[in-house]
């Protein structure tokens, strides 16, 4: 009997670890991204056509985040009312979705905003 417990409590952890987690994995993965973009251009010149690319594709980032935490926040909120979902992997998941939505993309577009201005605002060398 105890093995059967053990094998229904970690099923069900893991369940719960995976709602919960959604929001942190998928603004990690966007986080990741974003910065390996940023390695790209870290020392270029700002009148590089590469600056403006990255910082493009940053304020792109930032929106697709945006977007994509919204509908997980949409989500959740359709999975708690079907009952698919019990109150405290919810709360958990509402909360990370919430931190994520509005801290990663005004990070992200402020830094594409930096990004495209210094571009548009360098002046090319003789």
């Amino acid at each position: 009997m105890l093995p059967l417990y053990i094998a229904h409590f970690s099923v069900q952890s893991f369940y719960f670890c995976q709602m919960a987690n959604y929001a942190h994995f998928f603004s990690i993965t966007f986080v990741v991204f974003g910065l390996l973009m940023l390695t790209m251009i870290k020392g270029s010149e700002p009148w590089r056509i590469s600056v403006l690319i990255v910082g493009v594709l940053q304020i792109l980032l930032a929106s697709l985040a945006f977007g994509a935490l919204t509908d997980a926040g949409a989500l959740l909120e359709a999975l708690n009312q079907f009952g698919k979902v019990d109150k405290p992997t919810y709360t958990a998941a509402k909360a990370a979705t919430g931190v994520w939505l509005f801290i990663f993309p005004a990070v992200t577009a402020a830094i594409g905003t930096n990004l495209v201005t210094s571009w548009f605002l360098a002046k090319k060398p003789d």
